[in-house]
């Protein structure tokens, strides 16, 4: 591991972090905590770069991470037995975490995605990606990796993106303590794992769901649906209605764009 920054220390001294570590470069942060992982890391330990090379997201997607302008890190998670039942909500955790401390620290409105994107006047300023590692029926860790656009130069070319994207200083119009905004983060998803195994868990993440009540267009078991989205259920999967007013359950897919009412 390279040299932390001292103001990245002063921010996370404080932390309930087990462990953390700090890379100048890396090629992801996610292959390297599951090796961390696999190599013994305790719970709550975090691994945090400053550029990636091959960062990734859903679907191998490619995640770029320039230096200096966002942040990216990973965060390795034991799951108690009490929350194997509930080990899909944890892609929410930081997400809900940002959109959160967005709202109440920078009075700026954000909602979330299904299933791992937080989303700021319907633009992406950060994703998710949860990855795990198992012994039998038993989830040993979880890795959640977390990318968010803290300037303008962390936003690829169009030509990158599937999605439109902006950064929360271009919302702010001002500029941002990306250490400070990593500390938040971290400390309310600490806070937020104490509920993970509640319904109030859930009835945070539906008050920050994007789309809720609005026609879109979802991809489902390679397949384009247009649906109406109606909510999180308790497994952390969404339920919507499709245009006969029949519910559906969908586990695995990515909401594209809306349609206009």
């Amino acid at each position: 591991m390279q040299d932390e920054p001292k103001s990245l220390i002063s921010r996370l001294e404080h932390l309930p972090l087990n462990k953390w570590a700090y890379k100048k470069v890396t090629d992801s942060t996610n292959d390297d905590a599951l090796a961390w992982a696999e190599a013994g890391a305790p719970d709550f330990s975090l691994i945090i770069a400053d550029e990636q090379l091959r960062g990734r997201g859903r679907a191998d997607r490619k995640w770029v991470t320039h230096p200096g302008s966002s942040l990216a890190f990973s965060l390795i998670l034991r799951p108690e037995i009490i929350e194997v039942p509930f080990i899909n909500r944890f892609v929410a955790l930081p997400a809900l975490a940002l959109a959160q401390i967005l709202g109440s620290t920078y009075q700026v409105n954000a909602c979330l995605k299904w299933p791992n994107d937080v989303l700021i006047g319907g633009a992406k300023v950060s994703g998710i990606l949860m990855e795990s590692t198992w012994q039998d029926d038993h989830p040993t860790a979880v890795i959640i990796g977390m990318g968010v656009n803290v300037n303008q130069g962390s936003v690829p070319d169009d030509g990158m993106l599937n999605y439109a994207a902006t950064s929360i200083e271009a919302v702010l119009d001002n500029p941002l303590d990306r250490w400070l905004l990593l500390s938040n983060i971290i400390l309310n998803i600490f806070s937020l794992r104490k509920i993970i195994c509640r319904d109030e868990f859930i009835n945070q993440w539906n008050e920050r769901l994007a789309f809720k009540a609005e026609w879109v267009r979802i991809s489902a078991v390679d397949q384009y649906h247009k649906v109406k989205v109606l909510g999180i259920n308790n497994h952390g999967y969404l339920e919507v209605e499709d245009q006969f007013s029949k519910q559906h359950t969908i586990e695995f897919g990515e909401i594209f764009h809306t349609y206009a009412q």
